[in-house]
């Protein structure tokens, strides 16, 4: 997950949706029905739906044909980043769950940086969108840092269990069932186990101090 570098065409430069190569069925469906009440939201939303065919492509078969065509649209404009490491976001949400932040989306979080605990405000799209062109993925010595701090500090249980919960493994974060089944223990014991981990991870301070 080494830091890249993007050009990636700035939300604020989009002045009318006519500038996107859009069919006129869903041009017309995106400004009169969609909900969209702004440009920079239908950018968000395109964006979003990108990083999600990218992150969760099983989701992808639920898409309605617009959403396809936008991201397309927007692709061919420059408006869609290909560099971001959705694993990535895993670091974040390690630390937000340090700070007791919860966070109904991780791609709604793009300004945070490595242990910072602001959270973006639903619905402000401008700045998520300002979020979205300056957001740099983890270095590999941050993501290795945060791993050698996990296991100084957890039993192999806890580290094991957490890395899995978190998508360090796999690149995405399992749920509790999941975790349940790999391990092969019952779901309330894989809870008490992420707890304690959190728990001793917050006592000792570990990840603060390196970040």
């Amino acid at each position: 997950m080494s830091k890249v570098s993007t050009i990636v065409r700035k939300s604020s430069t989009l002045k009318s949706i006519d500038e996107l190569n859009l069919s006129a069925r869903v041009k017309t469906y995106l400004t009169k029905q969609s909900g969209f009440e702004s440009i920079d939201q239908m950018i968000w939303y395109g964006r979003y739906m990108a990083y999600v065919r990218i992150r969760y492509p099983w989701r992808a078969n639920s898409f309605r044909k617009w959403v396809f065509e936008l991201i397309k649209a927007l692709e061919e404009a420059g408006f869609i980043r290909h560099d971001i490491v959705p694993a990535s976001f895993n670091i974040r949400r390690l630390y937000r769950l340090m700070f007791y932040t919860v966070t109904p989306f991780e791609f709604n979080n793009l300004s945070d940086d490595i242990n910072e605990k602001s959270i973006i405000t639903h619905g402000d799209y401008r700045k998520g969108n300002e979020y979205y062109e300056k957001y740099q993925n983890p270095t590999d010595e941050q993501v290795e840092t945060v791993k050698r701090a996990m296991r100084d500090c957890l039993d192999e249980k806890e580290y094991e269990v957490l890395m899995y919960r978190l998508g360090f493994e796999e690149g995405f974060p399992r749920d509790i069932p999941h975790a349940s089944r790999r391990f092969g223990i019952e779901r309330e014991r894989v809870r008490s186990i992420e707890m304690k981990a959190l728990n001793k991870l917050r006592r000792k301070e570990a990840l603060f101090k390196i970040a």
